[in-house]
């Protein structure tokens, strides 16, 4: 199994590598500045687990790997916040409301986390790190069904670069949100075949990507929207994202 592990980890890096390359060859960095620097943030994650890999003990604390799936985790609000601009680009007042939204959201379970390592007498804080990747992570996975929920409702036309960013990414966040769950309602299971299947779902979303952002497709201009149109989207954006944090604030800040 170390073998089959280590085959599909090093697929997954070279999938990372040429999507990262082809992104600066074709310029696609600057359009699509969030979904480069959640790569390249993941890159350095695996730099770092290279290193862990030839042995460097300093790398081998259990903080130093929740640290880096946190940092992960927060910079998915960055691409989660990516697929909502790009497909909302007809409605600019969708967009402002979606980006205020979000970084409401983002802001309220940061600082909840904070607060709660700061009372932790004893810095034990390695179960309430993996709780707040489970916060972020089901966070971003209710705020992608509301935006798939109004891609569908309303007929938003989206291109393939958006399309492969949405299932990629959708994909990262529902196989992270069970995994999460499963972890940690069952800490002393043994996860190494659960490990492998999230190597194996980790080389299908970036196999997605690289698919996905060949060349540069805009989405398409729809035609036939009328101004209404853009009122409702953006009162019905308001709405569904005003009740989500609303949710999430209420019922994290309750427990």
């Amino acid at each position: 199994m170390g073998i089959l592990s280590n085959t599909i980890w090093a697929f997954g890096v070279l999938c990372l590598v040429g999507l990262l390359y082809r992104g600066r060859k074709l310029s696609l960095f600057a359009r699509y500045s969030y979904f480069y620097t959640y790569l390249s943030l993941v890159m350095g994650k695996e730099i770092i687990r290279i290193a862990q890999a030839i042995g460097d003990p300093t790398l081998q604390q259990v903080w130093t790997i929740w640290i880096l799936e946190v940092s992960t985790a927060v910079a998915g609000f960055g691409i989660t916040w990516e697929i909502y601009k790009q497909s909302l680009i007809p409605y600019p007042g969708a967009r402002r409301m979606a980006q205020l939204l979000l970084s409401g959201v983002l802001t309220a379970i940061l600082l909840k986390a904070i607060v709660e390592l700061a009372n932790d007498p004893t810095w034990a804080g390695v179960p309430k790190m993996g709780a707040l990747e489970q916060n972020l992570r089901v966070s971003q996975a209710l705020l992608l069904t509301v935006l798939v929920c109004l891609i569908g409702y309303y007929g938003i036309p989206l291109g393939k670069n958006v399309w492969s960013m949405l299932f990629g990414y959708g994909l990262v966040i529902s196989s992270n949100v069970i995994i999460l769950t499963l972890r940690l309602s069952l800490p002393h299971v043994d996860w190494k075949w659960w490990s492998l299947l999230i190597q194996l779902e980790y080389c299908g979303t970036l196999s997605i990507w690289y698919m996905g952002m060949r060349s540069f497709m805009p989405n398409p201009i729809s035609q036939t929207a009328p101004d209404s149109d853009y009122e409702r989207i953006a009162a019905h954006t308001a709405r569904s994202l005003s009740r989500l944090r609303a949710h999430l604030i209420q019922g994290w800040w309750e427990e």
